[in-house]
């Protein structure tokens, strides 16, 4: 749960009349509460914020990231734009992705792929990046504008001592009238290390990954019709500048003072199907991914991690939004997703259904305080 006390800063610190200028962070624990301070407009914020007890993440099962090879950069990517603001390795296994005053820059895969795994090693921009956007996400928008499917991670810039935000999203056919989108709150600061961010994209689900453990498993429902992401799409990586909506509904803009921002992926992974024809079956062009040691729905252990990131660190998810979706009875996920919360209520594991079986948590909507839809546009 998250309380705002807006109140003067004369008041509460006992400042001057000309107050104070520059952001104040204070944080201290008590009974597991975290306090913190902020000068926005001339007046104090304190936010009070759960902390968790249990903040280190479940075991992830499987391993995903090990049992697929990495490919080099040249091999498999190219820059989309603003090539000298791409820096790749010696050994090609590290690309360095900057955002100056000048542009930001894009990568984009060589071959359009159907169904895998695809993975990167992401360390983002740190200090102030504010406004700043960072991606990985994959895409077919270039090919079918009208009716592209997507499925994304974008990581929205912060100011010092507040957190990311990592924001998923899912576009099937076109329909972006449905954002689909997820926000979460990591459970470490991924800015100081790398961390594995992947898709697992199959005929029976997508499912979000960091650091294998999933944080949003997408099923594929009979009553989704084409919602479902069902075309060849190539891989995009991109930094840049989002300015209008990206922090705080765009309170806070890139100050490139701070310039240049710089995201590096590493160990990239683009395991899918290159060779897919729509002519044929699914099956004939393209053998499944999911053999062993991938079973072709989530583990019971995942979905234990899965039901454990949705519960402490998910604070926004579009299937409890009525304000952007009064209908949202409609969308058929959402609908399973009510029906396995019901049964995590009642203290059930799993949900029982005739289209899907996996588990989430309940979303708490105490913990946000203001969401805006982030454009499609821009990456």
């Amino acid at each position: 749960m998250e309380l705002k006390i807006a109140f003067s800063l004369r008041c509460f610190l006992n400042v001057g009349e000309r107050g104070l200028t520059t952001i104040v962070l204070i944080s201290t624990y008590l009974v597991q509460l975290q306090f913190m301070i902020h000068n926005v407009a001339g007046h104090t914020t304190l936010h009070i914020r759960n902390i968790s007890s249990t903040d280190s993440p479940p075991s992830a099962d499987i391993i995903l990231t090990d049992l697929f090879p990495k490919t080099t950069f040249h091999r498999s990517l190219y820059a989309l734009w603003s090539p000298n603001h791409a820096e790749v390795s010696k050994d090609e296994l590290t690309v360095k992705l900057k955002l100056d005053y000048f542009s930001g820059c894009a990568i984009k895969s060589i071959e359009k792929y159907y169904h895998g795994f695809f993975s990167a090693a992401i360390k983002l921009p740190g200090n102030y990046s504010a406004g700043v956007v960072t991606t990985f996400y994959m895409s077919n928008n270039e090919a079918f504008p009208k009716n592209h499917d997507e499925f994304d991670f974008e990581f929205l810039g912060t100011i010092p001592g507040e957190p990311y935000t990592v924001q998923t999203n899912i576009y099937g056919n076109g329909g972006t009238h449905i954002g689909r989108e997820q926000r979460f709150r990591l459970w470490f600061d991924p800015t100081e290390n790398f961390h594995n961010y992947s898709f697992l994209w199959t005929a029976n689900h997508t499912v979000f990954f960091v650091d294998n453990i999933p944080i949003w498993e997408f099923p594929r429902l009979a009553s989704m019709g084409a919602q479902y992401p069902s075309k060849q799409m190539s891989l995009y990586a991109t930094i840049w500048d989002a300015s209008r909506w990206a922090t705080d509904g765009g309170l806070y803009k890139v100050n490139y003072d701070y310039q240049p921002f710089i995201a590096t992926y590493s160990n990239i992974i683009l395991s899918g199907c290159p060779n897919f024809n729509p002519s044929k079956s699914p099956v004939d062009s393209c053998p499944p991914i999911y053999n062993e040691p991938i079973p072709p729905g989530l583990t019971r252990q995942q979905l234990h991690a899965l039901h454990w990131v949705q519960q402490n660190h998910r604070f926004y998810s579009y299937c409890t939004d009525l304000k952007r979706y009064p209908d949202i009875a409609d969308i058929p996920e959402c609908a399973a997703e009510r029906a396995q919360n019901m049964h995590v209520g009642h203290g059930h594991s799993q949900m029982h259904s005739t289209e899907h079986t996996t588990t989430t948590a309940p979303f708490r909507p105490g913990k946000v305080t203001k969401i805006e839809p982030a454009p499609v546009e821009g990456h």
